[in-house]
């Protein structure tokens, strides 16, 4: 008989408690699993609402709304689940309200100091405070910022922007100097330029740098640095010459320069030094001397004395126009603020008419006469719209700059011909109420198309060829924008997924870096080296972007009316046709596909130049699938638009021709002749 073998009950409890511990353990588990789950949605929330403020912050700083920027950066800057590097924009930001809009120094220099804490580009924050010392007179508080900046500097890009900051303050302090009757120190003057022009030699077509060794060179008399300093500034190469109403200029003012350093220079070519710097628009250093040399300053001198009207009025106009955008950010825009500033400027106007020198009778003052007896006087171009009542339309617009180029130029596309009066404006003055609330130095404008004329705003272009040369040519910069590149180009895969003819950042920015790298290596087959090369690329590059926005598409536009080729008012198609033309008439198709407003961010928004862009895209995309088994390296199973850059450039030409109808039409003309 079997015996029934009892339980170990001793046992039994064991595995009960261990099956009890185990169960205990993984409901702990879980629990915490959960508790971390929660904790990274916590945490992620909290992220992505910093990042909102950010971008709440800038999009009220972009509007120019500076009580709501403020309040919002402060929101960041004083949020303790924002990342360290928004609290440091944030820091940035209220630095330069504070200071640029408020003129409140401490508070600015408390926000720039607490930001450094984060370790978090340290350089740039300290340069940004120099500069706002610099311009509250407090030259040796800002050269010692510099020296700060410098250990933090960790390449050679950003240690010769401090540099070249440097140079500048002890300029600035020359002038102050000079204005309020006091010497200037010869010694520091000569050792910041001896610097400004080894970094001018090894880099140029820096203008800042430039325009700083000029002014340098001018009060030691070193006529040598301060003729080399004038053609970098024009960014002239040095064994080329000047063009256009620069050409007579360079001429002059190289026989009077050279003779500056001689102990015979005497007063009447002191004045004709003069004439020329206003000539060339640097009508600063133009009054400047007339300052350090008082003879030149001389009643009978009906050309000095008008040079030295003007320079005052150019500072009249700019300081009512500062003043009134900053009181309408502070306190807000009322009728009577406006008409103030209108009535003044107008005084400001008929005080520099009544100076000015005439042959014979005066002319009968307006505004009309006014803006054309200044441009024919002192290449003056003026930007003024008259307040309409619409934000930010509301204050009005009052800007004028200055003539560097001033051409005719005969313009020919598809058999048709014109001619586009093209002029490119520096040194401005005054400003727009947004140009002047975020510090540009083009009323944040890139240029305009009147009637008789197109206009370029230099300063608008000048920064990113140089910027895309440090790119392409520091070993640092360029490691780092390709792994950039690498990440964005995964994103472009999802993007184009949800939208085939969206608008892909990674592909832009590999468009736009293999074709500066092209540039680049196109001029040193052609023999360029060292800093000619820089030169060169940094030429080419804005000319291919002259010839593709002004003579491609303005150019178009031009052709358009002239012929009456399309009626604008209801011409759908009016800046769909310029932009065709302008990859199709440029110097290097994918330059300009990358660089130009052909393929923008706001692609299909409102307005005839996003509308443009979007039928441009679908188009190609349409032509690259019917054509994609002649493009060489194509993965037929992916979306075609992120691999437009394997098209070559003669396919990128023949997609936009195929898309437009002038081409199409000469097409026509030449199969029936045939």
């Amino acid at each position: 008989m079997k015996k029934f073998k009892i339980p170990d009950e001793s046992k039994a409890n064991k595995e009960s408690i261990f099956v009890n511990s185990s169960l205990i353990k993984q409901q702990k588990s879980k629990i915490l699993r959960t508790i971390i789950f929660f904790t990274c949605i916590l945490f992620s929330i909290q992220d992505i609402s910093s990042q909102t403020k950010i971008k709440d912050a800038d999009n009220f700083y972009y509007n120019c709304s500076y009580q709501e920027a403020k309040k919002s950066y402060n929101d960041v800057y004083n949020n303790p689940n924002a990342t360290d590097t928004d609290r440091v924009k944030a820091g940035r930001r209220l630095a330069y309200l504070s200071w640029h809009i408020a003129q409140n120094l401490e508070d600015a220099r408390k926000y720039i100091n607490s930001s450094i804490n984060y370790k978090i580009d340290e350089a740039n924050l300290l340069v940004n405070l120099s500069k706002y010392e610099t311009e509250a007179n407090n030259f040796s508080t800002a050269l010692d910022l510099c020296k700060k900046a410098l250990k933090y500097s960790d390449n050679n890009v950003l240690s010769n922007l401090i540099k070249i900051r440097e140079a500048g303050i002890y300029l600035e302090e020359a002038i102050f100097n000079i204005e309020n009757g006091k010497q200037f120190d010869h010694k520091k003057i000569k050792n910041a330029l001896n610097k400004i022009i080894i970094i001018n030699r090894n880099e140029p077509g820096l203008l800042e740098a430039n325009e700083i060794q000029l002014g340098l060179a001018l009060l030691l008399k070193n006529g040598k640095a301060a003729f080399e300093a004038w053609k970098g500034y024009f960014r002239i190469p040095q064994h080329e010459k000047a063009k256009g109403i620069l050409q007579p200029v360079e001429e002059n003012l190289q026989k009077v320069l050279l003779g500056m350093e001689e102990d015979n220079f005497s007063n009447q070519m002191y004045s004709e030094l003069i004439i020329q710097l206003a000539n060339s628009r640097f009508y600063n250093y133009a009054n400047l001397l007339s300052l350090i040399n008082k003879n030149t300053q001389n009643k009978n001198n009906e050309n000095l004395n008008d040079i030295i009207n003007y320079y005052s009025f150019c500072k009249s106009a700019d300081l009512l126009s500062e003043n009134y955008h900053r009181s309408i950010a502070l306190n807000g825009l009322t009728k009577q603020k406006r008409k103030d500033f209108y009535k003044n400027l107008l005084k400001i106007k008929k005080n520099l008419w009544n100076k000015l020198s005439w042959n014979n009778k005066i002319k009968k003052f307006s505004n009309s006469n006014f803006k054309d007896e200044l441009y024919s006087r002192f290449g003056t171009i003026f930007k003024e719209v008259k307040p309409y009542y619409v934000y930010p339309g509301k204050t009005g617009l009052f800007l004028f700059a200055h003539t560097i180029s001033d051409d005719n130029i005969n313009v020919k596309q598809y058999g048709y011909e014109t001619s586009v009066h093209f002029v490119n404006l520096d040194f401005m003055y005054a400003n727009s109420f947004d140009g002047w609330f975020r510090g540009s130095q083009t009323g944040n404008l890139g240029g305009w198309n009147e009637k008789s004329m197109i206009v370029q705003m230099r300063r608008a272009y000048t920064a990113e060829p140089v910027f895309w040369w440090n790119r392409i040519s520091q070993k640092q910069l360029s490691n780092n924008f390709e792994k950039r590149i690498e990440k964005l180009s995964l994103k472009d895969e999802e993007i184009a997924k949800n939208n085939p003819v969206a608008y892909l950042p990674g592909l832009v920015n590999r468009i736009r870096y293999n074709s500066c790298i092209r540039l680049k290596n196109s001029l040193i087959k052609k023999g360029f080296k060292g800093s000619q090369l820089r030169m060169a690329f940094i030429t080419n590059f804005q000319n291919y972007q002259i010839n593709a926005s002004i003579f491609g598409h303005e150019g178009r536009h031009i052709i358009d009316r002239k012929y009456r080729l399309i009626f604008e008012p209801t011409c759908k198609n009016f800046e769909y046709r310029a932009k065709l033309s302008e990859i199709i008439f440029s110097d290097d198709a994918f330059f300009t596909m990358g660089f130009s407003a052909v393929y923008m961010r706001n692609l299909g928004s409102k307005g005839k130049h996003s509308k443009g862009s979007l039928k441009i895209i679908n188009n190609l995309v349409i032509w690259m699938k019917k054509n994609k088994d002649n493009i060489k390296g194509i993965n037929t199973e992916k979306l075609v638009l992120p691999q437009l850059d394997l098209l070559s450039d003669n396919q990128l030409v023949s997609a936009f021709q195929s898309m437009d109808p002038l081409y199409k039409k000469r097409s026509k003309k030449i199969m029936k002749k045939k």
